[in-house]
C-alpha cells in the first residue's frame, strides 16, 4: 500500500511538471500569435 502511494504521488509530480511546461508552452504560442497578428 506504502509503495503504490509513493507511485501514485512520483506519477502525479509528473503530470504536474508535464502541466507546467504545457502552459509554458501555451503562453509562448499565444504570444507568437498576438505579435503575428
Amino acid at each position: 500500500m506504502a509503495t503504490a502511494k509513493k507511485k501514485l504521488s512520483k506519477s502525479e509530480l509528473k503530470a504536474k511538471r508535464q502541466e507546467k511546461i504545457q502552459k509554458k508552452l501555451d503562453e509562448k504560442m499565444m504570444k507568437k500569435r498576438k505579435s503575428r497578428v
